[in-house]
C-alpha cells in the first residue's frame, strides 16, 4: 500500500473516532501508535519512539506554559477585572461606545486561551446589546467571532507554539505574516456584523470612563508578554549554552509570560502562588493531554518514516500540493473544531510536502495556508466548544449563527489567500 494511503487511513480513522468519547490527547496518541503499526515498525521500536515523545523537551515546555496560560486567564476574567474593563472600552468609544465595547470586550477576554471562553464575554455582550434585543443569532455571532480574532498569531495560544515546533520559521516571521489575518477578522467583523446595526447602537451621550487603571495594566501585561516572546529568541541564540531553536521560541513565551503575571498581581509572588492549584484543576489536565497528543502524534509520524515516501508520491500525483494544504486542515478543523486538533493532525502532514524534491513549497506561505483552512473549518465546525456554549447562552440554533459567520469565514480565508501567495511569490 503507498504511504500517502496509509496515512489518510489513519487520518481518516482518527476523524471518525472523534465522535467517539475518546478524548482527543490520547485520540492522538494512538493515532501516532497506529503510524507505526502502518510502516510495519516492530513493537519494540514503537514502544522506544513513545518513550522518546515523553523525553522531548518541547513537550514540557508546552505543558509548562500552557499552565501560566490558565493563570493569566483566570487572572484576566475575574469579574472585578473584566467589569472595570468593560467600563474602561465602554467610555473610550464615546457615543459609539457600545459598539465598541462589542468588538473589543469578547476580543480582549479572547486574548487569554480557555477552553469554552466565549462563555465568560456572552453575559458582558448580553448586557452591552440589552436583554430587550431579540436578534440572538446576531448577538451569538458577534461574541463568537471576536473571541478568536488573535487565534492566527497570538504567541499565548497553545496552538502557535505547536506550528512553530512543526513549520522550520522564526516566530518574528510567522507574526509578521499572521498579523494581518487578525486585522482582517477585526475589519469584516465591523464592516458584516457591527457596522449595520451602529445606528441602533449609538448611545445619546458617551459613558464616563472609569477602570482605565486596571485596563493599563491588563495591556502592560500582555504587551511585555508578546514582546518578550517575540524579540527574547535572538537574544537568547547569543548565549553559551546550546539549545534548539523551538526550545528558545517556547522559553521566550514562559518568560513573557512570567513577566506578564508578575504586572497582573502587582508584583506578588504571593498571590501568584496561591493561583497555581488553578492549573492543576481538571480542565486545565485536559489540555496537556491534548499537547502531549499533539507531540507524540507529530514524533510518531516523523519515526515511521511514512513521511518521506508520502511526500513524494503527492508530488508526482496530478493533485496540486496547494489544495492539499488547503483541504487538510479545513477538514480537520471542521470535525475536531479546536485550533490543537486541526493542527496536531494535519500540520505534520502538510510540513511533510515541504521536503519533497520539486514541491515548490516554502514554509513560511504555507504555514499561513494550511493555518487559514484550518481555522476556517474550526470557526464553521459545530463541534467548536466555544460555538455550543454560545448558542446555549443565547437559547439560539445553528442556523442563526452560521448566517453571519460564514461570510465573516469565508472574507477572512480570501485575505489569507492572498497573503499565501504574496508570501509565496516572494519564495517566503
Amino acid at each position: 500500500m503507498p504511504s500517502i494511503l496509509k496515512i489518510l487511513a489513519v487520518f481518516t480513522a482518527m476523524v471518525a473516532l472523534t465522535r467517539t468519547r475518546i478524548h482527543l490527547g490520547l485520540l492522538l496518541i494512538l493515532g501516532g501508535i497506529a503510524m507505526s503499526a502502518a510502516a510495519g515498525l516492530p513493537f519494540s521500536e514503537t514502544a522506544g519512539h513513545l518513550a522518546e515523545a515523553a523525553a522531548r523537551s518541547d513537550l514540557w515546555l508546552l505543558i509548562f506554559i500552557t499552565a501560566l496560560i490558565v493563570i493569566f486567564g483566570h487572572l484576566i476574567s475575574e469579574k472585578e477585572t473584566s467589569a472595570e474593563l468593560m467600563a474602561a472600552v465602554r467610555g473610550w468609544g464615546g457615543r459609539h461606545g457600545r459598539a465598541v465595547s462589542l468588538m473589543v470586550v469578547p476580543a480582549v477576554i479572547g486574548l487569554i486561551p480557555m477552553p469554552g471562553g466565549a462563555l465568560f464575554s456572552a453575559p458582558l455582550v448580553a448586557q452591552t446589546v440589552g436583554q430587550e434585543s431579540r436578534r440572538t443569532g446576531w448577538k451569538s455571532a458577534v461574541n463568537y467571532w471576536f473571541r478568536h480574532v488573535w487565534e492566527h498569531w497570538w504567541p499565548l495560544y497553545p496552538v502557535t507554539m505547536i506550528t512553530l515546533s512543526i513549520f522550520p520559521i522564526e516566530i518574528w516571521q510567522y507574526t509578521a505574516a499572521q498579523f494581518p489575518m487578525t486585522l482582517a477578522c477585526l475589519l469584516f467583523g465591523w464592516l458584516l456584523l457591527v457596522r449595520p446595526h451602529l445606528d441602533s447602537l449609538a448611545d445619546a451621550q458617551a459613558a464616563p470612563s472609569t477602570g482605565n487603571r486596571t485596563a493599563g495594566r491588563v495591556a502592560l501585561a500582555l504587551l511585555a508578554t508578546v514582546l518578550l516572546a517575540v524579540f527574547l529568541p535572538s537574544v537568547l541564540h547569543h548565549l553559551p549554552v546550546s539549545t534548539k531553536p523551538t526550545t528558545r521560541k517556547m522559553a521566550s513565551v514562559a518568560i513573557g509570560l512570567a513577566a506578564g503575571l508578575l504586572v497582573l498581581t502587582r508584583g506578588s509572588f504571593r498571590a501568584l502562588r496561591a493561583r497555581f492549584r488553578l492549573a492543576l484543576e481538571i480542565k486545565a489536565l485536559g489540555i496537556y493531554l491534548i499537547i502531549a497528543g499533539v507531540v507524540v502524534f507529530h514524533h510518531m509520524l516523523e519515526t515511521s518514516g511514512l513521511l518521506p515516501g508520502a511526500a513524494a508520491e503527492l508530488v508526482e500525483s496530478s493533485i496540486p500540493l496547494t489544495l492539499i494544504t488547503i483541504l487538510l486542515p479545513f477538514l480537520a478543523g471542521m470535525v475536531t473544531g479546536i485550533a490543537m486538533g486541526f493542527a496536531g493532525t494535519s500540520f505534520p502532514l502538510v510540513a511533510g510536502l515541504l521536503a519533497a524534491p520539486g514541491s515548490g513549497m516554502h514554509p513560511l506561505s504555507t504555514a499561513v495556508l494550511a493555518f487559514s483552512s484550518g481555522y476556517a473549518g474550526m470557526m464553521l465546525s459545530p463541534l467548536h466548544l466555544c460555538l455550543i456554549l454560545t448558542r446555549k447562552y443565547f437559547s439560539e440554533g445553528s442556523a442563526g449563527v452560521y448566517r453571519h459567520i460564514i461570510p465573516c469565514a469565508t472574507a477572512v480565508w480570501l485575505a489569507a489567500f492572498a497573503m499565501f501567495l504574496v508570501l509565496r511569490s516572494l519564495g517566503l
